[in-house]
């Protein structure tokens, strides 16, 4: 997660920036080479110019990755191309296991909560009779890491809304991770309860035993 966090609260607008405290330039910001984060207060209302940024990022469309945690806005950047290459390899891939078992595959941002506290994740499976802006749950959620991103601290979110499964794809460390919701939390499986896919050794095997690579990876000649 990289951006921006505002909420109000005793008088106080709060900003948390998860930019490090550094002379690093506005550019390697962009690139996510700064992770601590660094908050300052804000006058209620908060200054013009954050308000304008706001209004900017809703009319460009920017904010479509925002979330709220318990209140406090979480600003997050578009997604990478490669980003959305894995994205729609995934939902080249889910898509006809979905409706094997009678599911929806929506492998784009759809808002997992309620106004005042969802997340927002890449994509996931649904369940017949899903609908509308505010999902209170889903089958499945896929979260696609990006650089120092907070994907592994939504768990206990997703846990709380009963969402089934996870699958976890960090092109960074090159692994995926397949999660199923116990009474001990989320842990890994290696065979889907959902649809007909298996993650061995961060592989997908379909049916009938036949293998594909992780999104990123070519097929050896």
């Amino acid at each position: 997660m990289t951006g921006f966090s505002y909420v109000k609260a005793d008088g106080l607008s709060e900003q948390a920036t998860h930019f490090k405290a550094c002379r690093c330039s506005a550019a390697e910001h962009r690139a996510l080479a700064c992770s601590q984060a660094m908050r300052t207060l804000l006058p209620d209302p908060p200054p013009a110019p954050f308000d304008e940024l706001l209004a900017q990022r809703e009319r460009w469309g920017a904010d479509r990755r925002d979330e709220v945690w318990e209140g406090v806005l979480h600003m997050n950047p578009p997604p990478t191309y490669e980003h959305q290459v894995i994205a729609q390899q995934l939902a080249e891939l889910l898509g006809p296991l979905a409706r094997q078992a009678e599911l929806a595959a929506v492998v784009q941002e759809f808002a997992l909560g309620d106004s005042n506290d969802y997340r927002v994740p890449d994509g996931g499976l649904h369940r017949p009779g899903a609908s509308g802006v505010w999902h209170p749950t889903a089958a499945l959620v896929i979260e696609i890491v990006s650089a120092g991103d907070e994907t592994w601290n939504k768990l206990p979110f997703y846990a709380a809304h009963q969402v089934d499964e996870l699958l976890i794809v960090d092109p960074y460390k090159r692994t995926a991770d397949w999660l199923a919701l116990t009474d001990r939390g989320y842990e890994p499986i290696s065979q889907s309860q959902l649809i007909d896919l298996a993650l061995p050794e961060n592989r997908v095997t379909l049916s009938g035993g036949a293998e594909s690579p992780l999104p990123w990876q070519r097929p050896r000649a």
